[in-house]
């Protein structure tokens, strides 16, 4: 196998199994040349985006949307739970409100950012029955009384 012709089909952002069905042989004779050569071809995130550069990549674009539903879910729950800590009433930013369970011995999951995309909704409601918003520095207080100052 040519070294050049190798060197452009990794270029092109070509898997090994995609270099063998080209050249017409087996990955095992690519992956050959390619130790000889001390050549190496791209991690698959590198060849998605060699073969498709005005696109985002399948995975990042799942990551996006998880990630806003999440948001969606948490603000929804939030306001469920009254919008405000249960304990000092802070109410400024989404993001420094908490999840506390009452009785860890019935905690099922945990009501952080992948449970809340990736539970369905009825689940996330019960689970919300067993527990107080709060916000950050109340959920830490709640959790470490013995660390006051």
């Amino acid at each position: 196998m040519d070294k050049n012709t190798l060197q452009l089909n990794i270029d092109q952002g070509l898997s090994t199994y995609e270099i063998a069905k080209l050249q017409g042989c087996g990955q095992t004779n690519v992956r050959h040349w390619l130790r000889k050569y001390g050549l190496n071809t791209l991690p698959k995130k590198d060849q998605f985006k060699i073969k498709n550069p005005n696109r985002k990549s399948n995975s990042a674009n799942c990551y996006e949307k998880q990630k806003e539903r999440a948001k969606k879910r948490k603000t929804e729950a939030v306001d469920l739970k009254g919008g405000k800590c249960s304990v000092c009433g802070y109410n400024k930013n989404y993001a420094a409100l908490e999840f506390h369970h009452r009785n860890p011995e019935n905690k099922v999951f945990n009501l952080d950012s992948r449970n809340l995309s990736n539970t369905n909704w009825d689940s996330i409601l019960k689970e919300l029955d067993k527990c107080d918003l709060l916000c950050s520095n109340c959920h830490a207080e709640t959790h470490y009384p013995d660390l006051n100052l």
